[in-house]
């Protein structure tokens, strides 16, 4: 039996394709140059009889998986959209195959550095978000025996009330106030189970 290769009739087998929106999901920004030239080297079905017509509007249908693989990497989609309009657009400006290739190997790396930097940001906001709550817990450890307001805590640590509660909640599955209620009734059962000592 023949081996499959990735050149069938004319198209690829979905294994480049595969590895192009992989890579773009992943803002794997060190290895799209060369998943993108990859690609290019097989060949394309025909859509049309104009070769360079053919070009285009396999450019276009590239665009789009990768439009879609920069949205399920965590692209915000009216952003990955709105990239996607202007870069079809700009497919169809162009004149030669050296220009079309060259502007859908930048739309590829724009996508793909887009989520990189994207995922870079949300991880920067989970790890500052994990800091403030371990903060606002040492707070509590620390005033339990205190009344303890969620103002005071956001202002002991640096950042607004609306900002720690709404982490807080993100981040332990339980409000702030609710938190502080159960570590000041934790600590009351606590106390309560200590053996009594004789008198003398």
């Amino acid at each position: 039996m023949e081996t499959i290769k990735e050149d069938m009739g004319g198209h690829h087998t979905p294994a480049p394709i595969d590895r192009l929106e992989q890579c773009v999901k992943d803002g794997s920004i060190g290895l799209i140059l060369d998943v993108v030239q990859d690609l290019m080297k097989g060949n394309f079905g025909i859509t049309s009889s104009d070769a360079f017509r053919n070009e285009k509007n396999m450019s276009i249908s590239g665009i789009t998986n990768v439009t879609k693989a920069a949205i399920a990497g965590g692209l915000p989609f009216e952003v990955a959209y709105a990239m996607s309009d202007s870069y079809i657009a700009s497919f169809e400006k162009c004149r030669d195959h050296n220009a079309l290739n060259e502007k859908f190997t930048q739309a590829c790396l724009s996508f793909t550095k887009l989520v990189y930097e994207h995922n870079q940001a949300m991880s920067d906001q989970k790890t500052q978000a994990n800091y403030h709550c371990e903060k606002a817990k040492a707070y509590v450890f620390k005033h339990v025996q205190e009344k303890i307001e969620v103002k005071e805590i956001a202002e002991a640590i640096g950042v607004t009330p609306n900002y720690l509660s709404a982490v807080f909640r993100k981040n332990e599955g339980v409000t702030l106030s609710q938190y502080v209620m159960q570590k000041k009734i934790s600590r009351a059962k606590s106390f309560s189970v200590l053996p009594k000592r004789k008198r003398r």
